[in-house]
């Protein structure tokens, strides 16, 4: 059937209709393209920061915790 989602080995997506008085958590995984090795640099770690934080100022969201795993 067309209206059955395709098999994925992702988590499934919060729906978008949760109402905006609900908390809501993400747990939020990122992987480099081709798995590259690019938090090995303290450089490539607080641009992301400053990204990151950029985002969150121009935004409602919180960020609890961050981690940056070299590998």
């Amino acid at each position: 059937m067309k209206d059955e989602p395709p098999d994925r080995k992702h988590l499934k997506r919060i729906p978008v209709w949760i109402p905006d008085s609900q908390r809501v958590f993400y747990f939020v995984t990122v992987c480099c393209h081709h798995r590259r090795k690019v938090f090995i640099s303290h450089d490539a770690v607080r641009i992301a920061l400053e990204s990151l934080v950029k985002c969150t100022d121009s935004t409602d969201w919180n960020v609890w915790q961050v981690c940056f795993m070299p590998d």
